[in-house]
């Protein structure tokens, strides 16, 4: 997945569901590349918790880049009932 999104120019955010917990070889391997916008703006891992109430498996991660600049404003995970997993939602500034 990685290499994949290395392919494109100008700003990355990726996200989805990685079904692994902060902290695992998943997380720790886009953390390389990349900064866990729920952890950019609360300063923490807790909470954002998507599945059930108790567990983060949803993530959103903002690629590192010297030309391109990706702020995280808010993040947020709102309650839905179309899917077992709530959404994670970001509001970024890019330029």
């Amino acid at each position: 997945f990685m290499w994949w999104g290395r392919q494109f120019s100008g700003p990355r955010i990726a996200g989805g569901d990685f079904n692994a917990w902060w902290g695992e070889w998943w997380i720790r391997r886009m953390t390389e590349e990349h900064s866990d916008t729920w952890v950019d703006v609360t300063g923490s891992n807790e909470d954002g918790y998507t599945v059930n109430g108790a567990v983060r498996f949803d993530y959103l991660f903002r690629g590192h880049t010297d030309t391109w600049r990706i702020t995280p404003n808010a993040v947020w995970v709102p309650w839905t009932g179309t899917s077992d997993h709530n959404p994670v939602i970001a509001d970024y500034t890019v330029w």
